[in-house]
């Protein structure tokens, strides 16, 4: 029932049910922004965020695990945990552990980038959700995904190539995503119309 935080000025903090501080949690260089967080079977907590580490995690007590290094360049804005214990990163970065990768990458548990997933996303990817059917939907500021026109939403078949099926399109940045029980997508963001109807934000 506790609460995890993250953001501009608080970096990474825990509350007890009731809102008062977990003084049990304490993460050294709490000041960095953090823009993503998501907890795993192990209790232990992946942090996205804009400083370097980018990308790193947490054990329960808020120390910081040495065993996932994950080398992003670049800003982690979405982390998305798969059932089998990969990793998806979304952002705006161009190079993951060394290699080249345009705002999305699949890493290891360990950190250890994941070679299969290289999706060209022309621009940053700011939320992202993990369907059923282990296909991925992107939801940022960007205008195309492998050289295909996607504004601002996509979606990914699991081995990272872009599903042909899904174009919706939004009018301006999208910054949120969740999946309802039944498939269909909450979206939130700046746009205008989406799929090509006045939709207000």
């Amino acid at each position: 029932g506790k609460i995890l935080l993250g953001g501009q000025d608080i970096g990474v903090s825990r509350r007890n049910a009731d809102g008062t501080a977990d003084t049990g949690f304490n993460v050294a260089g709490a000041s960095n922004p953090v823009h993503s967080l998501a907890v795993l079977p192990d209790d232990k907590i992946l942090v996205g965020g804009l400083a370097v580490p980018s990308a790193y995690r947490l054990n329960s007590d808020g120390t910081v695990d040495p065993g996932f290094v994950a080398n992003v360049n670049g800003s982690v804005f979405s982390t998305v945990v798969e059932p089998d214990g990969r990793i998806l990163l979304g952002g705006q970065f161009f190079e993951v552990g060394g290699q080249a990768r345009n705002n999305v990458a699949r890493v290891n548990a360990n950190g250890a980038l994941e070679p299969g997933l290289a999706p060209d996303v022309a621009g940053t990817v700011y939320s992202m959700a993990l369907q059923a059917d282990g296909k991925i939907l992107l939801a940022g500021q960007f205008l195309s995904v492998d050289g295909q026109p996607r504004g601002n939403l996509a979606r990914l078949n699991p081995d990272g190539t872009l599903d042909s099926t899904f174009n919706p399109g939004a009018s301006y940045a999208t910054f949120c995503m969740a999946l309802q029980a039944d498939g269909k997508i909450l979206v939130g963001g700046y746009f205008t119309t989406l799929a090509g109807q006045p939709r207000s934000h």
